[in-house]
């Protein structure tokens, strides 16, 4: 398969070259830009690989902040964003999963601003050191680490960020968690969310640490989403949600891809697959466009089919009231319900006892959690 090793959660630009001149171009309508999320697959001094692709590296960004670092100092598994169809005098812009300071280096584990992580690769990684981290998301709190590169905080003017779902959502407090212990106070920050905060949305939040009190306090609270990929888009990642009924999957948490038998679907080892292949917890490659505003995958590639996928269920019966907040009981079966549940047919959380339903989900920390629940036929 063309890899495009990924990491939640990313951001390359290419820019076309030529300054001034004419906007005349004969007549002839020049070619969108095509988007590319992806890890960079090997370096070579100021070269770079991407999808089987080579790009040429002028200067390395991230956000706003320019020439962030070397284009030699890039290193595969980083997560990066391409968007244009050039190939030389390229600008890359980083977008990690993490950044910030390491502690507790211990083997192959590691805390990045309290988040327990574990990696394989973390020679000359001390406690201390500013790094940068890309990743996976998983069906847990944690997070499947692909890289992680030493870098000068100054030239990142000390920016801290990490993306993850949001948990004990305390609106009192202006406070959520992201992985199992971080608290992020969001009380002054911008908020940059297409709906409302809550629980299970999976965000990009940047700040500062707060010594003091060991959170991060947030500037900037974002929904990580591909809403600004343009027409035409390649994205590698974690299949996080499937409604084989409604024809879509989910990449990443962050965002919902559209397909049908026109699709065409590529397992490991370029055999040929079918989109009943679209499960939970695989990775893959996937190549779509914009139709009628939605992304629809005209192409899927996966990566290790085998036995990469989330533990997951299927239930069915007469539901009856949970003993927890944003539960029910179904067969003896405890399912609890989050942001990312989908309800069909009508029904609503408060309307699930009242006739029989079907149950999709996938098991998260032990926990049975629902992702489409729709009346039973």
């Amino acid at each position: 398969m063309k890899k495009l090793a990924l990491v939640s959660m990313i951001g390359l630009v290419l820019t076309g070259c030529g300054g001034g001149g004419s906007d005349d171009n004969g007549g002839q309508t020049q070619p969108q830009a095509k988007a590319v999320m992806g890890t960079i697959e090997s370096v070579q001094s100021n070269n770079i690989w991407v999808n089987g692709d080579r790009y040429t590296v002028s200067s390395v960004g991230y956000g706003n902040l320019n020439d962030v670092m070397a284009p030699t100092a890039l290193a595969p598994n980083m997560m990066v964003k391409l968007v244009g169809h050039a190939r030389a005098g390229v600008e890359v812009q980083l977008e990690p999963t993490m950044i910030g300071v390491v502690s507790e280096v211990s083997g192959t584990s590691f805390k990045v601003n309290g988040v327990a992580l574990t990696f394989d690769g973390l020679k000359g990684i001390e406690n201390g050191d500013w790094v940068l981290v890309s990743s996976l998301p998983t069906a847990t709190e944690g997070y499947k680490v692909l890289s992680v590169v030493k870098i000068e905080a100054d030239k990142f003017d000390n920016t801290v960020e990490i993306e993850g779902p949001v948990s004990n959502l305390d609106e009192n407090t202006t406070t959520f968690k992201l992985g199992a212990a971080l608290t992020v106070n969001y009380n002054t920050a911008k908020m940059d969310l297409d709906s409302a905060l809550a629980n299970d949305l999976w965000v990009e939040v940047t700040g500062k640490m707060n010594d003091a009190t060991n959170e991060l306090d947030a500037t900037e609270v974002e929904a990580d989403d591909y809403d600004d990929l343009g027409n035409e888009a390649e994205v590698e990642g974690i299949i996080t949600a499937v409604n084989h009924s409604e024809s879509y999957f989910e990449v990443n948490y962050r965002g919902r891809f559209n397909f049908d038998h026109s699709t065409e679907v590529e397992l490991a080892n370029d055999r040929d697959g079918s989109i009943a292949d679209i499960k939970l917890g695989l990775q893959v490659e996937v190549e779509s466009v914009l139709r009628n505003g939605q992304r629809f995958a005209t192409d899927v590639e996966f990566d290790n089919y085998a036995g990469n996928q989330w533990q997951t269920f299927e239930q069915e019966g007469q539901a009856t009231e949970g003993t927890e907040a944003g539960s029910f009981k179904l067969n003896g079966m405890t399912v609890y319900t989050d942001s990312k549940t989908r309800y069909e047919d009508g029904l609503t959380f408060n309307s699930l006892t009242q006739g029989l339903i079907e149950v999709d989900g996938v098991v998260i920390n032990g926990k049975n959690v629902a992702r489409e629940i729709e009346r039973e036929d």
